[in-house]
């Protein structure tokens, strides 16, 4: 069985880039503090969309976390910040979860190549992309309902407030 940190969800970060990192709009789930950064800002149709996943351990206790595939965390919103619906022969996914274990202090950082393509028809233009957490990958249910009051939110709470820009380009 996985421990689980208890944290109060919004507990500020001791040092100055973890004060930084806060200003951000990223949220704690389970001690860990995602960031994100789009590596190529401008794709092609049917180019994959490059985005770093940096998970940190801001807390003072090992902590686990779990990430699944990640389409399942982003949603696509048209240039008036309007979210872009997938496509109707959009594949579907199992959301087989990934565990990371993070010592404290620990950071976890991953490029991955995302097909936007396969789940939304894309036009030339400006996009933004906002990340999701699913609570549902939490092991701690009682964290979970914390959470689920504390974003007015069930299952799926925004991770990162930020509207990450990028474009679409002929």
């Amino acid at each position: 069985m996985l421990a689980v940190v208890r944290l109060a969800p919004l507990s500020l970060a001791a040092t100055e880039s973890d004060k930084a990192q806060a200003k951000s709009g990223s949220r704690i789930f389970n001690g860990v503090r995602a960031n994100f950064v789009l590596a190529n800002g401008a794709i092609r149709q049917h180019e994959p969309l490059k985005i770093l996943f940096v998970l940190r351990n801001v807390s003072h206790q090992k902590a686990y976390f779990s990430l699944t595939a990640p389409i399942l965390h982003i949603r696509v919103y048209d240039g008036a910040k309007r979210e872009v619906d997938q496509r109707s022969d959009a594949p579907v996914l199992e959301a087989a979860a990934q565990r990371i274990r993070l010592a404290s202090g620990e950071n976890y950082k991953k490029t991955f190549s995302v097909d936007l393509w396969a789940y939304y028809d894309l036009a030339p233009g400006k996009y933004y992309l906002r990340f999701y957490y699913d609570l549902r990958l939490l092991d701690d249910k009682a964290l979970i309902k914390q959470y689920e009051k504390l974003y007015a939110s069930r299952d799926l709470v925004l991770w990162d407030t930020q509207y990450y820009p990028f474009r679409v380009v002929p």
